[in-house]
């Protein structure tokens, strides 16, 4: 996808599930996404997504597996310019701290983020702007372990 010339980005998150609900935040824009950022220099993936998970929501995450890639270009809100982009996704859930229960979310204000909240799979689904087919997707595959 990345064409010659092109800025390119590279991006990870983590799809966070607890008892069958789904971390989403609500971006800048308005819009329900799933909470993911850029990789910084020398940061690994996974590392990556866990910190933006942190960051964007305060929630702790624990990565069970990997979970895909996304693609997509978009103009550059700077410089006008076309960047391409890849999303490294993770499955995941929330790490319990000595059986204390999961945090609340709180919104990452500082980067525009207006809430941060986990949701019913299903709802998400409808309320997520990108990635619905993703999260569907994981949520089968839980299911589909929990019945093995």
């Amino acid at each position: 996808m990345t064409e010659p010339g092109r800025k390119h980005e590279v991006s990870a998150g983590v799809v966070v599930f607890r008892d069958g609900e789904v971390l989403v935040i609500r971006n800048r824009f308005g819009e329900w996404v799933l909470p993911k950022g850029k990789v910084e220099p020398g940061e690994s993936l996974e590392a990556a997504a866990l910190r933006e998970v942190r960051e964007e929501t305060g929630v702790q995450a624990e990565i069970l597996r990997p979970a895909g890639m996304t693609e997509y270009s978009y103009l550059s809100e700077h410089t006008g310019e076309p960047v391409d982009k890849a999303v490294r996704w993770f499955l995941g859930h929330v790490t319990e701290d000595s059986g204390r229960l999961a945090p609340v979310p709180a919104p990452q204000e500082e980067e525009g983020i207006s809430a941060a909240c986990f949701v019913p799979w299903r709802d998400a689904v409808v309320l997520l702007k990108y990635d619905a087919d993703l999260v569907r997707s994981l949520a089968a595959d839980i299911a589909g372990q929990d019945q093995a």
